[in-house]
């Protein structure tokens, strides 16, 4: 079999107003109905990924955030249309982490950095067998191909990181 080496598209979008929703967006996510997740593959200490539950307080501020940023994945991907799957948040404390794993029922993937205080990694992609750091900072949103694996690296920051994220599709996609 021939291999082929070809680039991925990983986008990162950076909020300008960060700093003004980093705040409400974390008391809405602290009013959010959550659990902690610990086996082999992960250890967060907070999240609503398998909490049942239509309610959550961050929607509104949260599809206020990602909207600009959609909207310039659109335009840069020339897709017609996008469509919003499942989102969710995570909390990791130090030596928190989320092992190697894809989102296969989704085309892209979304992580916006709300807390990445110093010495937490972003997300980590394995890219043609090579392990790829964006250079995501906090109050960016990182696009990645959610096929692709990726992590969460152990949290060796000082502080919390949390992310809001989100799996989404696309129709249309091309020059």
């Amino acid at each position: 079999m021939k291999t082929t080496i070809v680039e991925v598209p990983v986008f990162i979008y950076t909020v300008e107003n960060h700093n003004e929703v980093k705040p409400e967006l974390l008391r809405l996510i602290a009013e959010t109905k959550s659990s902690a997740m610990c086996d082999d593959n992960q250890r967060m200490q907070n999240t609503d990924w398998s909490v049942e539950t239509n309610v959550r307080p961050y929607y509104e501020k949260m599809i206020e955030v990602f909207r600009p940023a959609l909207l310039a994945f659109q335009a840069k991907v020339n897709a017609r249309s996008v469509q919003m799957g499942n989102y969710w948040f995570q909390q990791y404390e130090k030596d928190d982490f989320h092992r190697w794993h894809v989102h296969p029922s989704s085309m892209y993937g979304m992580v916006y950095y709300v807390e990445l205080p110093d010495g937490s990694p972003p997300t980590h992609l394995l890219v043609n067998g090579q392990t790829i750091t964006p250079d995501a900072k906090e109050g960016d949103i990182l696009f990645f191909p959610s096929i692709l694996y990726h992590t969460s690296p152990k949290n060796t920051g000082a502080g919390r990181k949390t992310s809001l994220v989100m799996n989404f599709n696309f129709d249309g996609y091309g020059p």
